[in-house]
This record gives C-alpha cells, sequence and structure tokens, in this order.
C-alpha cells in the first residue's frame, strides 16, 4: 500500500458497505469517523480546522486494526489504489518550457547555507529519491535552492524556493496568479 500523504484539509468518502446505510466516512490521522450525512466538507472543516487527515490509507488490508468501512473501500476500489508510488513517466514528445520575459537570464540561486546535518540529511534524501526513480538529475539552466522546515513531529521536511522562478515571468515573487474568469 502506499503510505498516506498528510493535508490540513478534510477528506470524506461516500461509501455504501453490503447491507449498510450509505453514509459518510472521514479518514483521519487517529481515528476513522463518520460524518453526519448532512454536513458538508465545508462544514466539517470550518468546525474542524486544526486536525490533519490522510489523503490516503496507512495500513494493509490485513491490518485487524484497519476500520471494517475503509476495509471495504480499498476492497471495492482496488484498482485505483496502487500498491507503491510508480516512477517517473516515460520521457514524451512534447517538452515543458518556462517562459520568461525578454531579457531575463534563467534563475540560478546559489543553495541557502545549511548545516552538516541538513545537508547529510538532504544529501541522503535526494539519493534515496534517484534511487527509487522519483527524481533525475537535470541539466536545465534553472536552480533554486532547498531547504528543510521542521514538522510538528520534529522530523524535518524539503522544501523547494521557487519564487525565483517568479520574477523573469514578470509577476510578485510573492503573489500566486488568479486565473481570470474572462478569459477562459
Amino acid at each position: 500500500m502506499v503510505e498516506p500523504v498528510l493535508a490540513p484539509m478534510l477528506m470524506t468518502l461516500e461509501v455504501e458497505p453490503p447491507g449498510e446505510a450509505k453514509m459518510a466516512v472521514a479518514i483521519r490521522e487517529e481515528t476513522e469517523k463518520e460524518v453526519p450525512e448532512g454536513e458538508t466538507a465545508e462544514e466539517k472543516a470550518e468546525r474542524e480546522k486544526d486536525e490533519t487527515l490522510y489523503r490516503g490509507w496507512s495500513k494493509v488490508m490485513s491490518d485487524p486494526s484497519l476500520h471494517p468501512v475503509a476495509r471495504w473501500v480499498v476492497g471495492e476500489y482496488r484498482d485505483i489504489f496502487c500498491d507503491e508510488i510508480p516512477k517517473l513517466p516515460p520521457r514524451r514528445s512534447v517538452k515543458f518550457a518556462i517562459d520568461l520575459e525578454p531579457g531575463h537570464p534563467p534563475p540560478a540561486r546559489p543553495p541557502y547555507r545549511l548545516s552538516f546535518g541538513e545537508l547529510d540529511k538532504i544529501r541522503k534524501q535526494l539519493d534515496d529519491l534517484l534511487a527509487k526513480g522519483f527524481i533525475r538529475p537535470s541539466v536545465s539552466p534553472f536552480a533554486v535552492p532547498a531547504f528543510f522546515v521542521a514538522k510538528k513531529d520534529g522530523s524535518l521536511r524539503m522544501c523547494i524556493d521557487y519564487r525565483a522562478m517568479n520574477l523573469g515571468k514578470g509577476g510578485c515573487p510573492t503573489q500566486l496568479e488568479v486565473p481570470d474568469p474572462k478569459q477562459s
């Protein structure tokens, strides 16, 4: 089974196990709970803002502690639950390009200063991702720094600072693009 990705958002599944009434099940970090059928995901998220929920499953089907409804959902939709994360897709004929404003060179920022422990961890994480085939060496002229942010449990999450990419595109470095519905 794939390890779940934690997300600060509500995820509910509407299920109808054989012989039981239709229900909405919210998968949580610590346990599974039923959500009242009339309550929307937005209402639930507003009521429980600070909870962290799973976006996937953390236990295999044979685990006796797995909730019976969760076991039924995974069994019913086995074709969409992969056993392991797939590798990179094959190379395609269409190549991705980042359009910069004329006269702007590709951003090539130096790495942030990291402690020896952080450098060792980032090296191990990159080697692990390379070995698994999730990333590959790049020959791109673009370069952005990576750094770590501490999680609540004390472990570190690797983050990439892409703000330099927005500078060459003419946008504010910290503002996200908002689509214009009139142009759609």
